[in-house]
């Protein structure tokens, strides 16, 4: 090989190693996002977890009330012709949360009771919630959803939010009143968020 061959070749290896380097360096900040790191990086993948999974099981519903089933009638198991989870019901799947998403391993509930601004009257509302969730995913949900990550204060205990209970999310309180889904806050404090979403409203 000649001399200027030489010189030639260690020019393209350098040059490719540059090339490298700053493909690199731009995948990590492109991992990283606007805030940087690697932690905000995993919440917003947690966040958009937990929303396809809410979206599952809305559509489980769905198909259950398009088939004439009522949305009173429809169950949160596997029992055949009402049970979500049955194949040929609803054909859900039954959901997991990333396990960091939590501060503690909850599943998914089913509530069938009023909340007072979800819907127009005193009927019942179905959701599916899931709770005891970080702030930094609560906050790339409503991020996801609302292009805003504020928690809205629920003002409601998570023990309200996984039952029965009768909820209030009314005008009175901004950022909750009407929405069909959504991340809140818990009387928990930090990292004791509910996730929510209506699969039908009264």
């Amino acid at each position: 090989m000649h001399l200027n061959e030489r010189g030639f070749a260690v020019g393209a290896i350098l040059l490719a190693v540059v090339l490298m380097s700053v493909v690199a360096a731009a995948m990590v900040l492109g991992n990283r996002g606007p805030s940087g790191g690697a932690g905000d990086h995993a919440s917003k993948v947690n966040g958009a977890t937990i929303i396809q999974q809410g979206t599952n099981l809305r559509m489980g519903f769905d198909v259950m009330t398009a088939r004439g089933i009522s949305p009173g009638s429809i169950t949160f198991d596997a029992v055949a012709n009402t049970g979500l989870f049955n194949p040929s019901a609803g054909g859900a799947q039954l959901q997991t949360a990333p396990a960091t998403a939590q501060t503690a391993a909850t599943a998914w509930v089913y509530r069938t009771a009023k909340i007072v601004g979800v819907g127009t009257t005193a009927g019942i509302d179905y959701m599916v919630v899931l709770g005891k969730l970080r702030d930094t995913v609560c906050a790339q949900i409503n991020l996801a959803l609302y292009n805003s990550a504020t928690i809205p204060a629920s003002g409601a205990t998570y023990a309200a939010w996984s039952t029965g209970a009768a909820l209030d999310l009314s005008a009175g309180i901004s950022g909750i009143d009407n929405r069909p889904e959504g991340c809140v806050s818990t009387t928990g404090g930090a990292d004791d968020n509910v996730y929510y979403t209506v699969t039908a409203a009264q």
